[in-house]
């Protein structure tokens, strides 16, 4: 009886192994990564419905805690809040998947999951107005020195994007836009899951 759901995160759809032997450390996560074959299986299982999450499995460890030890020593995991949904806008823009189904796998099915839809997850009257407005034609590049987590890296240093959140809005106040965030820390409130 019990209600199942896969989950996947960028670093499976977009790193493999010889990604892993380039990255060291920095490429550590568990499950390891493994071919483009299964990739590109992954994002057949997002588009048939068979994957229903998407996360960002953020582990911020900074560089100089991935360079502790040796691979087998480091912290596991990967940043992946800043990058999780320009990875994702770049495979809209590759036609691999569609924009309606990266906010159904980011968006709408995390709060049906936990419990918070239609509070959370849609654009309703009555839902708190959590946006986040995108340019889907923005060029850029993820370079480490632009993360602003405490990691201050990315496994994706360098990968040119097209599409880019440029505002994000938090029960209908603008907390960042533009690389500007104009919320004072502490605004956000925890959220209850309802089961």
């Amino acid at each position: 009886g019990a209600k199942l759901y896969a989950e996947v995160c960028p670093q499976y759809l977009f790193l493999n192994e010889s990604d892993v032997k380039r990255l060291g450390p920095f490429g550590k996560f568990t499950p390891p990564a493994r071919s483009p074959e299964q990739s590109e299986k992954l994002i057949e299982l997002i588009n048939d419905g068979s994957i229903q999450l998407l996360s960002s499995d953020h582990a911020p460890s900074t560089a100089e805690q991935k360079r502790t030890g040796t691979i087998w020593d480091c912290n596991f995991g990967l940043p992946g809040v800043e990058t999780t949904l320009p990875m994702m806008l770049k495979l809209v823009n590759e036609g691999k998947i569609t924009l309606r189904r990266v906010v159904q796998l980011f968006s709408e099915m995390p709060a049906r999951v936990l419990g918070l839809y239609p509070r959370k997850g849609c654009i309703v009257v009555g839902a708190d107005a959590d946006l986040v407005l995108l340019d889907l034609e923005h060029r850029w590049t993820i370079r480490n020195e632009n993360i602003i987590s405490k990691a201050g890296w990315s496994p994706f240093d360098g990968v040119e994007c097209i599409g880019k959140p440029v505002t994000t809005i938090v029960r209908g106040n603008v907390v960042y836009e533009n690389g500007t965030f104009s919320a004072d820390p502490g605004v956000g409130k925890p959220v209850a899951r309802v089961l």
